[in-house]
């Protein structure tokens, strides 16, 4: 929210919360065009299309245990193909989070906070995410739930 209200204040505009939380995020990209910017924000139709700068974002899955709302995230690489697992990207991203990721930032037991990690997503046929993996390339499974991909403009 602090980056995106000092770099794209017009997308910000877009989110009608004072502290929005990962489900307004998702809400914002959800309503977004694909072909181009509207109100700040582009839907991206695939995973494969995220560059540095861009967001992800999901709901909290269904049944999940944690009071959070979902997570949200800047992309710091370009989505990279996993050997040996179809359809799974993993993918550098900078968040804020409890529980770091593979290759963090953040120390160990350190209590969180802002860093980058890689996490992975599994993508459907039509490129779309439907799964990640908190751990990166480590995961020993994966979250079920729709993740989005947005861009924002100034």
């Amino acid at each position: 929210t602090w980056i995106l209200r000092r770099e794209a204040p017009r997308a910000m505009r877009a989110i009608t919360r004072e502290r929005p939380v990962a489900r307004d995020f998702v809400r914002a990209i959800e309503r977004a065009p694909t072909g181009r910017a509207r109100g700040g924000w582009q839907r991206l139709e695939t995973l494969a299309e995220a560059r540095p700068g861009d967001l992800f974002a999901w709901r909290r899955p269904r049944g999940f245990p944690s009071r959070n709302t979902g997570h949200v995230g800047f992309v710091v690489a370009a989505p990279a193909a996993i050997p040996g697992i179809p359809g799974a990207v993993a993918v550098r991203v900078a968040d804020a989070t409890s529980w770091g990721h593979q290759d963090d930032t953040r120390r160990d037991g350190g209590g969180g906070g802002f860093g980058i990690g890689t996490i992975s997503f599994l993508v459907d046929a039509t490129g779309a995410g439907t799964h990640y993996g908190w751990y990166g390339t480590l995961s020993e499974g994966y979250v079920i739930t729709p993740i989005v991909m947005g861009r924002v403009s100034r």
